[in-house]
């Protein structure tokens, strides 16, 4: 018994130092992991700014100041129980700015998400036929169903072998189907007109945020001119064949998995060209984009929008006589199936997204629907596309307050 008692006297203090190891150990994880995400929330939110991060400093300070002039200079206001009124403010005003930037942001990315539909009504989103069991060659990747958290996200891409001649690509599904090409910025199908490229203007040292990446073409396009590129991307298979191009091109490119409209980890006023390149053919309401655009866009910086021309999916070529033939109402704002997929596309009008912008502090500054180039590289264009315009592109410029 005593040799027993001393053997566990003996053995206490071991385990206690293993446990004061392991706590220690834990403690230092937890301290480097907390600089990582202080040093990276930094590095994001500042990057582009000219102060850099001393603005993070520069900011509060300067608030202080300017209501210290106010309530002492103008107002007069005296001595708080013989307290500094300036000591005053600051110890209420600065643990305020936290929360606010706090509950901003959560109330932003809160509002980006899509609500559920109710019991009794059907989703606006058709049914996949990837999704469907009864599919013949049907794999189990593509009946798996998704994470909750994907729930406000895109539709799994059909991924297109630009190189298999058998596969037809339709304009509407572009840049699906395009080469991988990161000599200059494509605003769609068979559009090669420098002119076009000047409506984004240069990359070099300008702060770039892309709606959409497509294979990550114009991402590496801006960031080779010397951006500081910004992609956001409902699709995660998007994301990792841009993130893997953009790796070879040995250029840098910040990617975020999110809903177009969830731009709350963007500081306001930071951005100096937005570019949403066919992107918002997934989205229903491009209101919520464009309310998020204008806030994190510099006053006077240009968000330049291309999507599919309403005569595209309107018309076709005509077998029986040399010229077009409509398929579609103008006026029907039903989702449109695009040939050779299993997705559809909203059928935005030039009309809407004019006043769209209008209403969101944009002034319409440039609208084209430019003539496709029947010798452009990528197969989009056929015999219709000389009658009527694949794509039309509008920029607006965000007007001061």
């Amino acid at each position: 018994m005593p040799s027993t008692s001393a053997s566990s006297r003996a053995a206490a203090p071991s385990t206690a130092a293993r446990t004061g190891l392991g706590r220690g150990a834990a403690g230092a994880r937890d301290r480097a992991l907390f600089a990582n995400f202080f040093k990276r929330e930094l590095t994001t939110r500042y990057l582009g700014s000219t102060t850099g991060i001393a603005w993070a400093l520069l900011h509060p300070l300067a608030l202080l100041a300017v209501y210290h002039f106010v309530f002492t200079t103008v107002f007069r206001a005296g001595n708080f129980g013989g307290k500094s009124f300036l000591l005053f403010v600051a110890v209420a005003l600065w643990p305020w700015l936290a929360a606010q930037e706090a509950m901003q942001r959560a109330t932003i990315s809160k509002s980006g998400r899509v609500a559920p539909n109710p019991p009794d009504q059907p989703s606006r989103r058709p049914p996949s036929r990837r999704s469907s069991p009864a599919e013949p060659g049907a794999g189990a990747s593509a009946s798996r169903p998704r994470h909750p958290s994907a729930g406000n996200l895109g539709d799994r891409p059909v991924l297109v072998n630009p190189a298999d001649p058998t596969t037809a690509v339709s304009t509407l599904a572009f840049p699906q189907g395009a080469a991988f090409d990161p000599s200059a910025v494509r605003l769609g199908p068979g559009l090669t007109d420098d002119s076009i490229e000047r409506l984004v203007g240069s990359g070099d040292g300008r702060r770039v945020l892309e709606l959409g990446c497509g294979d990550g073409s114009n991402a590496v396009a801006l960031a080779r001119q010397g951006a500081r590129v910004i992609v956001v991307d409902s699709s995660a298979a998007r994301l990792a064949v841009a993130r893997a191009n953009a790796e070879a091109n040995d250029v840098r490119v910040e990617f975020h998995h999110a809903d177009l409209a969830d731009l709350a980890f963007v500081r306001a006023d930071q951005i100096d060209v937005c570019l949403a390149v066919y992107s918002l053919t997934e989205v229903a309401d491009v209101s919520r984009v464009f309310r998020q655009v204008e806030r994190v866009l510099r006053t006077e910086a240009h968000f330049v929008i291309s999507l599919p021309h309403p005569l595209e999916y309107m018309a076709e070529g005509d077998p029986d006589q040399d010229g077009v033939r409509l398929l579609r109402s103008a006026f029907d704002r039903s989702r449109v199936a695009v040939p050779g997929s299993s997705t559809a596309i909203e059928p935005h009008r030039i009309t809407d997204i004019f006043t769209t912008l209008t209403r969101s502090n944009f002034r319409v500054d440039a609208l084209l629907e430019p003539p496709m180039d029947a010798s452009a590289e990528g197969g989009f264009a056929s015999p219709v596309h000389e009658w009527v315009p694949a794509t039309f592109i509008i920029r607006g410029r965000k007007q001061g307050i």
